[in-house]
């Protein structure tokens, strides 16, 4: 419970400090050219995460969905790529879902995703090309949704 208490507490002081940090220039990760594949879907809609009430900017569900983002298109240079996603509180999926990072082709994070776990993560990006995200996961209907509620370009 202590070791719980203690990742939570851990993953809530990077998200605020992902989510209220000040940047020169930043802009949205799926404001710049994307491709998907699968059911992505970029809507917002609030969502409860970790016990924490979030606005939710793009979710995948059902087996496998991907999207791929052109990380030059905007033709300003960003250094690093801040997410948050997870599964919401209420979700009734019982198995695992599963989603992959990949920077220029190569793999740069595996997480696996149960409900009410909030997932953060910063990539240097610096002299990256493109991103690569893969979403895994049981036919498990709306209940097994990834909420990305942070993906900032900086």
């Amino acid at each position: 419970m202590k070791v719980t208490n203690l990742i939570l507490a851990s993953s809530i002081l990077i998200l605020t400090n992902m989510l209220s940090s000040p940047a020169i220039a930043q802009t949205k990760l799926f404001k710049m050219t994307c491709v998907k594949s699968g059911r992505v879907f970029f809507e917002e809609s609030n969502v409860s995460i970790a016990r924490q009430l979030f606005k939710s900017i793009m979710y995948m569900i059902y087996d496998t969905a991907t999207i791929t983002c052109d990380l030059t298109s905007s033709g300003q240079r960003f250094s690093q790529l801040d997410l948050a996603f997870g599964i919401s509180d209420g979700g009734r999926c019982r198995v695992s879902q599963f989603v992959s990072l990949y920077l220029d082709g190569k793999n740069v994070g595996n997480f696996e995703l149960n409900s009410g776990i909030l997932k953060t993560t910063r990539l240097n990006i610096a002299g990256k090309r493109s991103f690569f995200l893969a979403f895994q996961g049981a036919d498990c209907a709306a209940s097994g949704a990834v909420h990305f509620v942070n993906a900032t370009l900086r």
